[in-house]
């Protein structure tokens, strides 16, 4: 098949985070994350933090629910309250890297 150039500037991936629970079982969610196309370049100028990637890489969501089991639409804010979790942060970026790379993070 023919290389196409892709004009889209995002794409829908699934996300795992995995959080640590009693007993050594970690609890395994998922939801859908919508990630902005980005260059190399761009990538290297905004990953001094993981924080600063997943702003700026992280445009959008489906599937993560409220405490009261409604769906919590993607505001900025709402994604900038999911930065102190160091769960969710390495679900993004490794969906992220899954997304360029083809493969898992660390593989």
């Amino acid at each position: 098949m023919p290389y196409t150039r892709v004009k889209a500037t995002s794409y829908r991936w699934p996300v795992k985070v995995k959080t640590p629970t009693d007993g050594g079982v970690q609890l395994e969610e998922s939801f859908d994350a919508i990630f902005r196309r980005v260059t190399r370049q761009e990538v290297r100028d905004r990953s001094e933090t993981d924080e600063q990637l997943v702003r700026y890489v992280l445009i959008g969501w489906s599937g993560i629910l409220d405490s009261d089991g409604q769906e919590l639409p993607f505001s900025e804010a709402a994604r900038d309250e999911f930065l102190g979790d160091q769960s969710f942060i390495r679900g993004v970026i490794e969906a992220f890297y899954e997304g360029v790379n083809g493969a898992r993070a660390g593989n």
